[in-house]
């Protein structure tokens, strides 16, 4: 389905989805460098490192696909 076939409705919580996507992985490798941070083992670390590379994966994936949308949803809304 195309930008241009969703509804607006559908559009404002496809964008909301992505931005609660990017917001959760930030916090979700923060829950984990904190816990890496209280331990002095390695495995925490390891674990921080591999959550890390996962939000980066999932937020800029979000990023990508956010930015059009919401594009198409100001040129709706303000007709720009």
């Amino acid at each position: 389905m195309t930008r241009e076939a969703l509804s607006d409705k559908t559009l404002v919580s496809r964008i909301r989805t992505y931005i609660l996507v990017m917001v959760l992985s930030f916090f979700g490798q923060g829950a984990f460098l904190a816990n890496a941070l209280q331990s002095g083992d390695v495995g925490p670390w390891i674990l921080w490192a591999v959550s890390l590379a996962v939000a980066v994966v999932f937020i800029t994936i979000a990023c990508i696909r956010v930015v059009p949308l919401s594009r198409e949803h100001r040129r709706r809304t303000w007709g720009t």
